[in-house]
């Protein structure tokens, strides 16, 4: 009876160690096979945010700041249209 407990002991301790091997060498063989994979993301997440900054400053930002010309040009001779009529009602 004793001898059967060492043997099953042993067995499971054998399955045990077997089985964190296996898992360390699919671990190692995943990392291995998916290295290049992560380097290629980092490159295409770097690409990605360099035409976001290109996108921005070449498109919107120029934009944005002719319609703000605009809109102050506006603003501007709305100003100066009400200026003049409230100093001909007033003088």
């Amino acid at each position: 009876m004793v001898d059967r407990e060492m043997l099953s002991a042993i067995e499971e301790l054998l399955d045990r160690k077997l089985e964190e091997k296996l898992d360390q060498k699919l671990d190692q063989k995943f990392d291995e096979k998916l290295q290049p994979i992560y380097a290629r993301l980092d490159r295409l997440e770097a690409d990605m945010q360099y035409v976001k900054v290109v996108q921005l400053e070449n498109n919107v930002i120029p934009r944005l700041t002719a319609i703000e010309s605009c809109y102050l040009d506006t603003y501007h001779r709305y100003l100066e249209r009400h200026n003049k009529e409230l100093q001909s009602v007033t003088g």
